[in-house]
């Protein structure tokens, strides 16, 4: 999370969203106050009151989930066994939901990325960042490019989505979908 205290403006980092390029192009660019890492809208409001514009970047959930597989595992489980590790039953609807048991923090794999942000949060999409961001440079007035850090090695997320990663048994659910199959006959 960033605060540009002369354009009284808070960027919201949601995890695997493309925060690090664009709170390294503020630090680049502007006067900023860091804030928590991935800091969501309720304490924008507590440490930095005096916000009036933010901003915040949302992702396709499943390319999302992917992207964090590939950053966080670094290849030492297969998907499946990396998305069951963070899995744990909820007694309250006895169904599995993704936790994030690493971060100990107030969100979850499966938080929806809008509570992250407020009512007024400026949305960008991760898919068409390099066109959205150009709301925020016109805000700012600034057309330096965004850099681009942090890039996992090219990949189609929707290979992580194989039947191999499924189990008929667990109904593993990913924010309301069940994940994929795409051999013997399929479907969620």
């Amino acid at each position: 999370m960033r605060y540009l205290p002369e354009h009284y403006t808070t960027f919201i980092h949601n995890p695997k969203t493309a925060g690090t390029s664009i709170s390294q192009w503020l630090d680049a660019n502007f006067k900023t106050v860091e804030g928590k890492k991935h800091g969501h809208i309720v304490e924008v409001n507590t440490y930095f009151p005096n916000t009036t514009y933010t901003f915040g970047v949302v992702r396709n959930p499943w390319e999302r989930l992917a992207s964090w597989y590939l950053f966080a595992n670094h290849g030492n489980q297969n998907f499946k066994d990396w998305l069951l590790k963070r899995v744990t039953k909820n007694a309250s609807n006895l169904s599995f939901q993704p936790f994030l048991l690493w971060a100990r923090a107030w969100y979850s794999l499966d938080t929806p990325q809008h509570d992250w942000f407020g009512t007024y949060t400026k949305i960008l999409r991760f898919e068409n960042l390099e066109e959205d961001f150009t709301q925020i440079q016109d805000k700012l007035d600034c057309h330096i490019p965004l850099p681009t850090t942090n890039n996992n090695v090219e990949y189609n997320y929707c290979l992580l989505y194989r039947s191999e990663a499924a189990d008929d048994s667990l109904r593993v659910d990913l924010g309301g979908r069940r994940i994929i199959k795409t051999k013997g006959g399929g479907g969620g």
